[in-house]
C-alpha cells in the first residue's frame, strides 16, 4: 500500500489419468467366460463393476475373468495416490445359438429318394458335403448318392452357427432275375420262375395263375411283357423283365423268286422272318444254305427248293424259289469318222441298252446319252457303259483316231456334169470343217467360170447359165483348218 513490491512462485503439478478397457465383445451361447482387460501408463487403484452384476474374478486387477449369461455392460476405474481417477467401459453381448436339427441316421434303399430337412426359419443353410445334395443351400435337399454318406448341415441365424449331423447308409437291393425272355408255341404254357428275394409282385395281370409267387404259369395266347418286382428281408425292392413271344402256327408264305444278270449274284428272301428255321436245297451255288437269305451266284436259271421249318411249334412248308439268269445288253457302238485337218469332231452312237455312260472324258459333249459328240486332240478309246430294263449292264469301247496331216485336202482331176447324179458337180466335199474357204476356176484362157466362198458350192460346168466345153480347166484354193493355212491349185478336166 506503500507503493513497494516483491514476488514469490511456485509449481502446479497436473495428474493426467487414462485408461481404456478395450472394443465391445460379441460371444454366440447362453453363458460365456470372458477376459476383461484394461490398458493404462497410471499407476493406482484398480476397481470393475457391472450393469447387471455378474460374477468378476477379481475386480481389482487390470485384467479379471467374469462369467457372463446376459449382455452386460463393465465399468473400470483408476484412482492414483493424488486422488485423481480415470474410467472406462466395456459392452459384453451374448447372442442366442440357433436351434438346427435334422433327421436322425437313418437306412435307405439302393436308388430310394430321400428328402433331408433342417429346422425352418433360419438365415442360410450348407450341407456338407454338398455334392451329394441336390442343393446345398436349401433346408430340405435331396439326397442324391448311391453309397453310405456323413453329411453335416450348418445353419445361420445371421448372428450364430449350429450343426447337426445324419448318417446315411445304403441297404442293397436283391437281386431278382426271372427266366431270359422266352418264345413257345400257342398251345404250350411256361412258368416264369424268378429268384432273389421274399416276395413278389407281376404285371400287367393278364395270362398268368398268380401274380405274387415267384414261378407264375403263362397260359396266354400272345405276346406279352411282364414286370416282376421283388422285395427282399431288408424292404429294399428291384425288378426285372421277361419278355413271352407266343408263335401262333399260320401258314408259311411263299418266298418270292428272283432274277439277276448272268456272271454277278442274287440275295435270296425266305420271306417268313427269324422265328423259322431254314435249309435251300441243293446248296450249289449258295454261300450259306442254312440262312433266310443267302446269296447264290448260278451260272443259268436255277431253281431252288426251300424247307421252312418252326421250330417252336414243330410244324413245316417247303416252296420252289426259281432263280432266273438275265442275259447282259450287247453292245454296238459306231463312230460317224475319225478327226483330221478338215474334220474336227466325231459323231459317236450307242445301241442296246436304255441308259448309257461314257467314262469322264473332258472332249465329249456329254456323258450319259447314246450318241455324244467327240472333239479329241489324239487318238482316244471312249468306254460306255450300257443298262437294259432288267438292270443288267455291260461295256463297249470305240477308238477315235486324230490325223492332223494336211496333205490330204485334195481335190479329183475330173468330173462328169451329164446329170447322172455321180461326179456331176467339182467342189470341196473333202475339205470338211474349214474356215474362210476361197475357191475359183478359170478356162484355159483365163476367163473366171466359177468363184464361192462357201464350202458347200460346187461348179457344175455351167458358166452363165449355159454349159461349158469339155476340155482341161484350171482352180485355185484358199481354206483356213485346223491345221493351219492351205492353198491347193491344179488342173481339172470336165468330160461331156
Amino acid at each position: 500500500i506503500n507503493g513497494c513490491k516483491d514476488s514469490i512462485s511456485t509449481n502446479i503439478i497436473l495428474n493426467s489419468i487414462s485408461i481404456d478397457a478395450g472394443a465391445d465383445k460379441t460371444f454366440c451361447g447362453s453363458q460365456s467366460s470372458v477376459q476383461l482387460s484394461s490398458n493404462t501408463s497410471a499407476t493406482g487403484t484398480v476397481s470393475w463393476s457391472s450393469n447387471p452384476s455378474t460374477n468378476i474374478s477379481n475386480s481389482s486387477s487390470q485384467n479379471p475373468t467374469a462369467a457372463v449369461s446376459v449382455n452386460t455392460t463393465f465399468y473400470v476405474t483408476i484412482t492414483n495416490p493424488q486422488g485423481c481417477f480415470g474410467n472406462d467401459s466395456v459392452k459384453v453381448f451374448i447372442n442366442t445359438i440357433p436351434i438346427v436339427k435334422t433327421l436322425d441316421d437313418t437306412s435307405i434303399c439302393r436308388g430310394t429318394a430321400l428328402q433331408l430337412s433342417a429346422t425352418t426359419g433360419l438365415n442360410s443353410y450348407q450341407w456338407t458335403n454338398g455334392l451329394f445334395v441336390s442343393d446345398s443351400t436349401i433346408s430340405n435337399p435331396f439326397f442324391i448318392d448311391s453309397l453310405p454318406r456323413i453329411l453335416i448341415v450348418t445353419g445361420s441365424n445371421g448372428l450364430c452357427i449350429a450343426k447337426d449331423t445324419i448318417t446315411i447308409n445304403i441297404k442293397p437291393s436283391p437281386l431278382v432275375k426271372s427266366i431270359p425272355d422266352t418264345l413257345i408255341c400257342s398251345n404250350q404254357t411256361i412258368n416264369l420262375t424268378t429268384k432273389g428275394a421274399l416276395s413278389y409282385n407281376w404285371t400287367p395281370n393278364f395270362f398268368l395263375d398268380s401274380y405274387s409267387i415267384s414261378n407264375p404259369a403263362f397260359f396266354g395266347d400272345s405276346s406279352i411283357l411282364y414286370f416282376v418286382t421283388g422285395i427282399g428281408s431288408n424292404g429294399c425292392s428291384a425288378t426285372d423283365t421277361v419278355k413271352v413271344s407266343v408263335n401262333v402256327p399260320s401258314a408259311l408264305s411263299a418266298p418270292p423268286n428272283k432274277s439277276f444278270c448272268i456272271n454277278s449274284s442274287v440275295l435270296l428272301d425266305g420271306y417268313n422272318g427269324n422265328l423259322y428255321s431254314y435249309n435251300w436245297s441243293p446248296s450249289t451255288y449258295l454261300n450259306n444254305p442254312s440262312i433266310i437269305n443267302p446269296t447264290a451266284n448260278p451260272p443259268g436259271n436255277f431253281t431252288y427248293t426251300l424247307n421252312i421249318k418252326d421250330r417252336v411249334c414243330n410244324y413245316d412248308s417247303n416252296f420252289s424259289v426259281v432263280v432266273t439268269a438275265n442275259a447282259l445288253p450287247v453292245l454296238n457302238a459306231t463312230k460317224s469318222n475319225d478327226i483330221n485337218c478338215a474334220i474336227n469332231s466325231a459323231n459317236l452312237n450307242v445301241t442296246g441298252a436304255l441308259q448309257y455312260s461314257w467314262d469322264a472324258s473332258a472332249t465329249l459333249s456329254s456323258l450319259i446319252i447314246p450318241n455324244p459328240v467327240a472333239s479329241p486332240n489324239v487318238t482316244t478309246e471312249y468306254i460306255v457303259t450300257g443298262i437294259d430294263s432288267n438292270g443288267c449292264s455291260n461295256k463297249n469301247k470305240i477308238e477315235v483316231k486324230v490325223s492332223l496331216d494336211n496333205n490330204k485336202f485334195e481335190l479329183p482331176n475330173a468330173f462328169t456334169p451329164n446329170g447322172d447324179g455321180k461326179n456331176d458337180c467339182f467342189g470341196l466335199k473333202n475339205f470338211g470343217t474349214s474356215q474362210k474357204i476361197y475357191f475359183i476356176i478359170y478356162s484355159r484362157w483365163g476367163e473366171k467360170m466359177f468363184e464361192t466362198n462357201d464350202i458347200n458350192s460346187c461348179w457344175n460346168g455351167r458358166y452363165k447359165g449355159k454349159p461349158v466345153e469339155a476340155g482341161n480347166y484350171v482352180y485355185y484354193v484358199t481354206a483356213k483348218t485346223t491345221c493351219g493355212d492351205i492353198i491347193r491349185k491344179g488342173n481339172v478336166i470336165l468330160i461331156r
